[in-house]
């Protein structure tokens, strides 16, 4: 009999910080033995709306407040998001008031960027 692998989970972060992005994936590989998980990594907004559209399949999105720079400027495309996205949203920020205010604006759950990918594990319960 012929076994089945599983479908991979598919995430979509947007964080414009390539070097979080080479952090992250080494951690998924790490740590998903059973489980695939297939990172779908933007660095701006124009490229997270167009990988969005074109995967109705995502399961988990992680946003940071600044993509890119330094000044909040994520919150239209997380309420855009959340219009269609009925999953797990995750803001990711180095400050606190950027993720209370992703939260407000449709993020369900908020985490400092290097604690991501235990927040994923967590979330998605693997």
């Amino acid at each position: 009999m012929e076994t089945r692998k599983a479908e991979p989970i598919k995430i979509l972060i947007i964080e414009d910080d390539k070097t979080f992005h080479k952090m992250w994936g080494k951690m998924f590989q790490k740590r998903t033995l059973d489980h695939q998980i297939l990172v779908l990594s933007v660095y701006n907004i124009e490229e997270a709306e167009k990988l969005f559209l074109a995967n109705p399949d995502i399961r988990l999105i992680a946003i940071d407040g600044c993509v890119p720079g330094i000044c909040l400027n994520t919150l239209p495309l997380t309420r855009a998001i959340r219009q269609r996205f009925v999953g797990p949203m995750i803001a990711i920020s180095s400050r606190s008031d950027y993720r209370e205010k992703l939260m407000k604006a449709g993020c369900d759950y908020e985490c400092e960027k290097f604690l991501l990918p235990q927040k994923i594990f967590e979330i998605l319960a693997l």
